[in-house]
């Protein structure tokens, strides 16, 4: 048991997930349908499908989890294994987080008219994300040595690490979230305070940056938490926190 913390419920944090999940779904689901109805659908809104579908495969594979017993199978070790492999945590993780960051961008673009300078630098914050993204990626499998194709968080080694023994990718993932999400935050009110706003408009913008805050500040609370000596002496159970931190800001 973890010095620090108790054994950790699978059920509990299942049941917690699954919250964020379903909230996160049907609101989801709610702007799709009714941006269907009135025949407004648009790329933000595709990609933002994409999104749901991949987080959707995302939370069963979470609930497929279980304790490791006292004496572990040859098959639960497999399995655990799987579930712990690179492309069912991180790179889903990524995929979800990333697109969402897209979707907000693509969000501001249908927002100015053609032509507007607005217009051209939120296509720019597209590109930003969607090279944030790919760069998370490469940054994710190319800085540690894989010990099997699974590319298993545990047994990694020989990763890239900079000062005071940091491991590289968690500090440059790290800074592109702050990078990205912060550019979310500024964008829209530099554009929009400078134009000449109904009240119930510039609501809306408030609201707009308030959505990159609320992500930014999962992000740091993610890293801080998931980095701490705390989970890392829950050993087995690990991975249980970690992903779970992980799938509530990708909810948020």
């Amino acid at each position: 048991m973890s010095k620090f913390l108790p054994n950790q419920s699978y059920l509990g944090w299942k049941i917690a997930v699954t919250v964020f999940h379903v909230i996160a779904a049907s609101t989801t689901i709610y702007r799709l349908v009714h941006r269907f109805r009135i025949r407004r659908l648009w790329w933000d809104d595709y990609v933002l499908f994409a999104a749901l579908i991949v987080d959707t495969a995302f939370w069963p594979i979470y609930w497929a989890r279980s304790p490791q017993p006292a004496v572990p199978s040859a098959e639960f070790i497999k399995k655990q294994r799987v579930l712990n492999s690179y492309w069912l945590t991180m790179f889903l993780y990524i995929l979800i987080l990333w697109s969402c960051r897209a979707v907000m961008a693509l969000s501001l673009v249908r927002i100015f008219p053609p032509g507007h300078k607005g217009r051209r630098w939120s296509y720019y914050l597209v590109g930003i994300m969607v090279f944030g993204g790919i760069a998370s990626l490469i940054i994710t499998t190319v800085t540690c040595k894989p010990a099997s194709a699974l590319m298993v968080a545990s047994e990694m080694k020989n990763c890239a690490r900079g000062v005071n023994g940091i491991v590289v990718k968690n500090t440059l993932f790290f800074v592109a979230d702050c990078i990205s999400d912060l550019l979310l935050i500024i964008t829209p009110l530099v554009f929009f305070w400078r134009i000449k706003l109904p009240t119930q408009e510039r609501c809306l913008v408030l609201v707009f940056s308030l959505g990159s805050v609320l992500t930014l500040t999962a992000a740091v609370a993610y890293v801080i938490i998931a980095n701490t000596k705390t989970v890392a002496s829950l050993k087995k159970n690990a991975s249980l926190v970690n992903l779970g931190l992980a799938a509530t800001e990708v909810r948020l």
